[in-house]
């Protein structure tokens, strides 16, 4: 019966560790001039991009309201990226370098 529970604490601890490695990730970010992302224009200002876990979503908000949703993919760094930077080529974001890791997140289109 003990090793039946200290089992089952074993596994439910392993199982609570597992989730608790991918975390969802927001970053702050400030536009200077109007940017395209996957055909979605954005005016110049501060937005909020939140990142799924996966890393396969990224969802953009402007004072709390969400103005685009886009699919991504991470094309990892040989090194880490001291802040966020931006990817932007002609006047349309290409991607987001995450500060602090080494995740490169490519924009791939508009999410469905």
């Amino acid at each position: 019966m003990r090793k039946t529970f200290v089992l089952g604490i074993v596994l439910l601890t392993a199982t609570l560790f597992a989730f608790a490695g991918a975390k969802a990730r927001t970053l702050e970010i400030s536009i200077a001039d109007p940017t395209s992302v996957a055909g979605v224009q954005l005016k110049a200002g501060e937005y909020q991009v939140k990142v799924n876990a996966e890393d396969t979503l990224a969802t953009f908000y402007r004072e709390g309201t969400e103005v685009a949703k886009v699919t991504v993919h991470n094309q990892p760094s040989s090194a880490k990226f001291g802040d966020n930077e931006f990817i932007i080529e002609a006047g349309t974001l290409k991607g987001i370098n995450v500060g602090g890791t080494t995740a490169s997140l490519i924009v791939d289109g508009q999410a469905k």
